[in-house]
């Protein structure tokens, strides 16, 4: 589903399986990416070593489509928690001021 926009946007997977934090934010240090798709773990642990930067971040999309055991962000407890830690901790305030938009599919 990305593979198009990669055409003319830069777009990184930001997840555990494809690269360590340090080799991850050293890539996001180096490249002008403008989508990032991660887990809430993997983008807090980007934000804490200064690879992902939220001064120009517009939008955070939530995918909750459910797999083929029903499971989705947010029905799943461990991963729900750790969706509304990173909320709490990082993106509540933006959201409030108007800065970040939070949107649900």
């Amino acid at each position: 589903m990305l593979a198009p926009f990669n055409q003319h946007i830069r777009v990184a997977k930001l997840f555990a399986k494809h690269m360590k934090v340090g080799q991850q934010a050293d890539f996001l240090a180096k490249q002008d990416v403008r989508i990032g798709c991660g887990t809430p773990n993997r983008l807090q642990a980007l934000i804490e070593h200064s690879g992902l930067k939220l001064d120009r971040l517009k939008f955070v999309v939530v995918d909750t489509w459910q797999n083929v055991k029903g499971y989705s962000v947010l029905s799943q407890p461990q991963i729900a928690g750790d969706f509304f830690k990173f909320y709490s901790k990082t993106l509540h305030e933006r959201v409030q001021s108007g800065e970040t938009k939070l949107c649900f599919f």
